[in-house]
Parts: C-alpha cells; structure tokens; sequence
C-alpha cells in the first residue's frame, strides 16, 4: 500500500530540501552568482511559496544575486531558519538558502548553495523584502500562496465522494495554479456572484499545523471563483469568498481533473477526516468476539490513517449498514460528528452522522487484509494496557555517493509499518540519479539532500551496552562519537540539528547505537550495489532516579569505524525509547 499521509514531522523535514524543479535531471550554473537566461524564481518563507515569472522582477532578483559580492565561507549548514529561493533557466536550477526573515533589523548576509556557504558585501535582507512585499502584493490573504505539501493534500469529487491524495508530483502545480487566480475578496452578502458549484473534482482540501492543533483548508470552486474555508479545533467554520480571473480559473479546474485521472483514488469523507479532532474510538471485530473495544488516543490517527490509504474502486449508495461486519470502526470527533466504517469481505460501507447517505465501496482484498492485520495488532496492544504505540524509528536518512553520476534504485524492507517518506517510496523502491558529491535527482528534476523514512517498528529494542551522557555533554559527545563512526561534517550536522535538542531536553540520557538489530528490522537493497555501506542507528532513553542504577551497570559499548571507500551509502536514524509502552493496571 502506498504510503501518502504525513506527520508533522514531514513538514520541519521539507524546510531541509529545496524547492522541486520542474526539468528533468537539470544542470546547475558552474557560479551561483553569475546567472544569466534565468526564466522564473520561487520563493519560500515559512508556509508561503511563490513563483516569480514577470520578467522586470526576476531580473531585478537575479541582479541582487550577481551582485551580491558572495565570497566562499566554512560555516555551518543551516537547521530551519531563512528563506528558500530557486532560480530556474530553460534546463537548469539552482538552489539557495539565504539566513534571515522578512524585515528583519539584523543584516543578513549568510547564504547556501548547497553543500558550500558563501559570505555576501550586500545585505541579502533586502532581496528577502523585495521578494516578500511582491508575494504579500499579489496575495495579501494569505490563502493563495500557501504551501500545499502538509498533511493530506488532496482533490475531492464530491459528486462520486472519491478522492485522490497528493503526491509531491502534483502540488506545486496546484500551489502556482492559485497563485495566479488573481483573487478579489468580496463579502458573504455578494457571494451569489460566484455563480453556481462547479461539478466533478471542485474541491482542494488540505491540513497544515497550528501550534497544538491542525487547521484544515477546503477550497471549493465556483463558476465565477472560489470559497475558501478554515476549519480549526473548537471554532467555528470560517469562510471567505473570492471572485477570480477566468482564464485562470479555467485552468485550474482543469488541471485539477486531469490530477484527479491519473491517481488512485479513496474514499472523500474519510480523505477529509481531521485526526487531530477525533476524541473516541471503538473498534468490533466479529468473528474475534470483540465488540466495542475503546482504543488509546495514541491509536486514533494510525487506524484512521490506514482506512484513509485504502483504494477504492466502484460505488454505491446503500440505506444501511451491516448487521454483523469483518470489522467496525466507530469515530467520534470534537465537532459532535461520528463516522462508523465497516470492512466486510472486499467491500467497505461507510456512515457520517452529518450526512444522508451510506456509502459502499469495493476494495482490494490485499489492502483489507493489511488493515485487518494492522487493527487485530492494535487492538491487542489496547487490550494489553500498553498506552503507546511502539516508538517511532524517527528521520532514517539515507545518502548515496557514487564515484560518478549514476542511476541508483533504493528498496526498503521494513519490519513495521512505514508512516512517511520523503520522496514518496513506490512499490519498486526509490529510483534516483546520484551524484559524487551526494546530490540526488529524481526523474522529474526535484533535487533532495537524502532519501527519508520514518515508521513504527515491530521490534522489541535492546540497550545492553553504551554511554551516560548528561545534557550539557551532548553535543560534544555527538561530535566525538559521529566522527568515529564515519560521518562527515554535512551528516554529522544533518544528525545533530535533528537530535541534540532531545538530548539537551532530559537531565541525563543512556544511549546506544543499534546495529544487527537494526538491520534486520530495517534492509536496504541498493542497486547498484555499493561499496561501503554505514548505518547508524541511535536508541536513547531518558535516565533519572528511577533508572540510573540500571544503566549505571551497564557496560560502555565498543563502536567500529568506518572506511569510505568506492560507491559509499550512509543512513543515519535514531529511536527515543523513553516512549516505550507503559503498563496500566
């Protein structure tokens, strides 16, 4: 089953990868900051993107840039601060990070082309100004510029209540397809001129993060516009209307059902769902004698997340549901609404309290059993009194350097269930062209630092030997020890940016480096086949005085080194095992 969804976690992660390019497997400039037939320019600051394409501003950007006086720096690789610029010629990208925000006092002068650093004469926090007043200039609500790759983007049919969830093919066409709608806002009182609902696949729905809670999007198309609507935890629906240019908007009907043919498709109420809101769950198993077994809030969004990933084929309307299904989920949501989903055979039924209808859809078998599998699991876990999932194997990486550019497949075989990847994993594995110096381009021109997984392992996790260390010893500890492992500076801060704050968060901390273990749970098939290959793996446990003399007694762990040589893989992940199951009573 194809794995879509995303945490939250995807989101910091895109900050560390630059915006996709539109060519195929593009050249970049031999100098940065001498570019010339440069044809647009994106820019990205926090959830905002947009793409520059009137010609007199991106000739004033890339004047900035030419200009700039960037001299090479040995500083350190950024974490999440900056703005993200890409400067697209005819067959070529280039990429930047440029430290700073949007009116900002201190001068910025720090930029990244990747994986070097440059130092600017010019304060580069002008450029960041100019790019920011133009965005706010052509979208001044905020709503058409916004980046669309959080957390279940996808397009709605609400006529045949089928969906497809986006993959990253497909959202920076939909994100440059509303910027250019050239949107009037106009009041509720007036929305009459929008015309009629458009039919067919008329809807974008999307969820991204705010603070605590998770704010879901819709954007509905009319004849004449567009309504946009916030749904946020314990609110009110707020929504805003907007006349549009027509062209425009023609264009981004169409492209909007040209997506929706070409991807697989799923079930619209449950595509919908918002898992931040769900408060209960029951779960019946019939032929397991299970009836309304409640499930820890920890499960919530696993289970909903596996329902909203199941292809569905042909629909129906019924007028009931089943008397005695497979399974039953039974969901109910802050906002007063419950859903009962029901599994029987190959057939999925589903009920909304809010709406009229029942809905009947035909699945594939394989996908059932993998569900049915996956609940039988959880509920046990439930029924066990263990209040958390297993901990996550969180932000595996992966980097490829061949000795010269070359096609690589990636294939993972993971014992577990996988909860995001960045690009998005397919049946056959990652297909990449990689470069000597890490580079990694896919075969629509998207350029990535690494290959990222993130998922929940079956696996019971063991710390027989390794290294109390206290929270102000952290970082140098990390240092030492990634070093003689075999990491380079670039990995080593990749690794630390991600996991020193969660050391530096306890007292103390027991940690360990996972290595059979891991990589039983966790093959890599990497064709061609490489000559070296590293793995590290970090599990981490919180200590204090409840667990110290337990670790206290175990012995330092003897690590190995590491000899790069010829086509080298490295990987790099870790696992807080402080959030291992508890026990009730």
């Amino acid at each position: 089953m194809k794995r879509k969804l995303s945490k939250f976690l995807a989101i910091i992660l895109t900050l560390s990868f630059f915006l996709p390019s539109l060519t195929v497997f593009a050249a970049k400039p031999k100098n940065p900051f001498q570019l010339s037939e440069v044809e647009k320019v994106s820019y990205r600051y926090d959830n905002r993107l947009f793409v520059f394409t009137e010609k007199e501003t991106v000739n004033q950007i890339v004047r900035f840039l030419n200009r700039c006086g960037a001299k090479k720096t040995d500083v350190n690789f950024p974490t999440t601060d900056g703005v993200y610029v890409t400067v697209y010629g005819k067959d070529w990208d280039t990429n930047y990070i440029i430290q700073g925000a949007p009116y900002q006092k201190e001068k910025s002068d720090l930029v990244f082309n990747i994986p070097q650093g440059y130092q600017t004469k010019s304060d580069m926090g002008e450029l960041i100004d100019l790019m920011q007043d133009k965005m706010n200039e052509a979208d001044p609500y905020g709503y058409f510029t916004k980046i669309l790759s959080d957390i279940g983007l996808s397009l709605l049919n609400n006529t045949d209540h089928q969906s497809i969830i986006f993959n990253f093919d497909n959202w920076i066409e939909i994100a440059q397809a509303l910027q250019n709608l050239n949107a009037k806002k106009i009041g509720s009182e007036n929305k009459a001129q929008l015309g009629k609902l458009l039919g067919g696949t008329a809807e974008i729905r999307f969820m991204t993060p705010i603070e605590a809670d998770v704010s879901t999007y819709s954007y509905r198309l009319y004849e004449k516009g567009i309504a946009v609507t916030q749904y946020l935890k314990g609110k009110d629906p707020k929504t805003e209307y907007f006349l549009c240019d027509l062209n425009a908007h023609k264009k981004l009907y169409s492209l909007m059902q040209s997506i929706y043919q070409n991807n697989e498709k799923h079930a619209a109420w449950l595509t919908v769902a918002n898992t931040g809101h769900i408060e209960d769950l029951q779960v019946t198993l019939w032929k397991q004698g299970i009836s309304n077994q409640p499930l820890y809030p920890s499960y919530f969004a696993l289970v909903m997340n596996e329902l909203k990933e199941i292809q569905v084929n042909s629909l129906s309307e019924k007028s009931a549901l089943w008397s005695k299904p497979d399974a039953e989920y039974r969901f109910r949501f802050t906002t007063g609404v419950e859903y009962r989903v029901q599994i029987l055979g190959s057939k999925m039924r589903i009920y909304a309290s809010d709406m009229e209808n029942i809905l009947e859809y035909s699945l594939n078998p394989e996908e059932v059993k993998q569900v049915l599998d996956f609940t039988v699991r959880q509920i046990q876990n439930s029924m066990n009194g263990e209040v958390e999932v297993n901990p996550v194997t969180a932000k595996p990486v992966i980097y490829l350097y061949p000795q010269k550019e070359t096609q690589v497949n990636v294939k993972l075989d993971f014992n577990g269930n996988l909860s995001s990847t960045y690009p998005l994993y397919p049946k056959e594995g990652w297909t990449v062209k990689a470069e000597p110096n890490g580079n990694l381009t896919d075969k629509e021109g998207r350029s990535y630092r690494y290959l990222f997984w993130e998922g929940v392992a079956d696996v019971n996790w063991k710390q027989e030997s390794g290294f109390l260390v206290k929270s102000e010893e952290a970082q140098m500890f990390l240092e030492k020890t990634l070093t003689h492992l075999g990491l380079n500076e670039l990995e080593q801060n990749d690794f630390i940016t991600y996991w020193l704050p969660k050391l530096q968060s306890n007292q103390e901390s027991f940690i360990s480096f996972a290595t059979q273990q891991y990589t039983d749970a966790a093959k890599l098939t990497v064709t061609p086949k490489p000559d070296s290959v590293l793995r590290v793996q970090m599990l981490l446990t919180k200590v204090d005085e409840h667990n110290r003399e337990k670790y206290a007694k175990l012995p330092k762990q003897k690590l190995p080194t590491f000899d790069r040589k010829g086509f080298v893989v490295v990987e790099w992940g870790g696992t807080d095992l402080s959030s291992d199951p508890e026990k009730i009573n």
